[in-house]
């Protein structure tokens, strides 16, 4: 006895099984979830600003012609 396994995702924030194409499974994962999003791109945006940070101050150094 074979039953069909309907088509379904994850819920991001805790694993239980969800409608295809929803994200998460309650509005608590959700909250999650969103906060998870959130931090994580915070820490994309700072990554970005140190890599600038750090390539553009010593070309603008050079640039200027200081020592």
């Amino acid at each position: 006895m074979v039953k069909e396994i309907v088509q379904h995702g994850h819920c991001h924030s805790c694993g239980r099984a969800v409608k295809y194409g929803e994200i998460t499974c309650s509005d608590a994962c959700k909250t999650v979830w969103d906060k998870k999003k959130r931090s994580q791109r915070m820490v994309f945006w700072m990554m970005i600003a140190a890599l600038i940070l750090l390539i553009g101050l010593p070309l603008l150094r050079g640039i200027m012609g200081g020592a």
